[in-house]
């Protein structure tokens, strides 16, 4: 059963502290739970920590001094975006995954290891760009839609298109989503996981549950059909790329008069080819309070940092380049406060080791 402390502290939109934290609060807390059972992951959630993560920060330091470092720590800052919500479930479900995603990890080091393999580890993530090692142990919850995501780059690659809709066909599911600018496109509200309401990047998808005796099913065929239809655009309907181990056979049986129907070539390998060919990110979507006012600044700078994490986390800097950058005003917040979305993508850079 989660155990749960409130102290004072947090920030206002302005990122003005709005009290002062009590440390000998979290000594008692943590003092009374490890005499009562074992902790195994924290999560450290404050008010508008995405205009200023001080306090988080703060905190995760105290606690880290109470438990040591092999406890996973949450910081809300880093997991989801505007919405506290929606920022502090997130942050659960992450604290939730690390365990496992310790264990898995553990296993497959050691595998590498046994088989004389001496490589750096990277995963894919729910945009569909790489993560290093450190930074999916730290972020399982990035992981959850990695295998789509795949799927999308892979079609693009296999058919040298930017822009369609995808269907990956599985053994047990069929996974609908669009391919947009070479990309998954994201779900931008709405964004569940087993019905929780988060805020953190994930590709929008309909995923129809499937089975062989399917194929040839009208009832089936019709759900397939009004899923590709979400996503079609009203003018000009895009391609439909079928790929996935049964892409072949359900595209064979499936009547779309309005677009063309494509199944390139190695569809049945396109989640692992575009694992390969997935590039390296750098994303930031937070508020940002600025005195004065100065909307092109703040996108410059937050333009800066996501380069920085680019790189960071193993691109090569002279393959990095701008994919999206926008500054959203807030509704019901003073116009000094802007959400600011970044993302630059750039090739990883096979001379160097990164690492977030």
């Amino acid at each position: 059963m989660p155990n749960h402390l409130e102290i004072d502290g947090g920030h206002e939109v302005t990122g003005k502290p709005l009290g002062t934290m009590d440390y000998s609060l979290i000594d008692q807390f943590f003092s009374r739970l490890r005499a009562k059972e074992t902790v195994e992951a924290i999560v450290i959630t404050g008010t508008f920590s995405l205009v200023n993560p001080e306090h988080e920060n703060m905190v995760a330091s105290h606690i880290r001094s109470l438990v040591g470092t092999e406890i996973p720590v949450t910081l809300s800052h880093e997991i989801g975006s505007i919405g506290f919500i929606e920022r502090e479930n997130a942050s659960i479900i992450n604290a939730l995954l690390s365990k496992a995603m310790d264990c898995a990890l553990n296993g497959l080091q050691f595998m590498f290891k046994h088989f004389g393999i001496n490589c750096d580890i990277y995963f894919t993530q729910n945009d569909g760009s790489l993560m290093s090692y450190e930074y999916a142990l730290r972020y399982p919850i990035r992981t959850l839609w990695s295998g789509i995501t795949n799927s999308l780059l892979g079609s693009s690659f296999l058919t040298g298109l930017k822009n369609g809709v995808v269907v990956d066909v599985g053994g047990s599911s069929v996974h609908v989503a669009l391919l947009e600018n070479g990309f998954p496109k994201e779900k931008r509200r709405n964004q569940l996981i087993d019905g929780v309401r988060v805020n953190v990047p994930m590709p929008d998808i309909v995923s129809l549950p499937f089975q062989q005796e399917q194929l040839g099913n009208e009832e089936f065929l019709e759900k397939l059909y009004q899923a590709i239809q979400r996503f079609q655009p009203r003018y000009e309907p895009l391609p439909i790329i079928f790929v996935g181990g049964g892409g072949q056979q359900l595209a064979e049986r499936f009547h779309y008069p309005w677009a063309d129907v494509i199944v390139p070539d190695y569809h049945q390998y396109a989640n692992a080819i575009g694992a390969c060919v997935a590039p390296v990110s750098g994303y930031i979507d937070r508020m940002i309070w600025m005195d004065p006012f100065n909307p092109n600044e703040m996108l410059h700078s937050a333009i800066d940092e996501a380069t920085h994490m680019a790189i960071s986390a193993g691109a090569n800097p002279k393959t990095v380049a701008i994919q999206d950058a926008k500054t959203i005003p807030l509704a019901y917040v003073p116009s000094k406060a802007l959400r600011v979305r970044v993302k630059v993508i750039g090739t990883l850079s096979l001379s160097s080791k990164g690492g977030m």
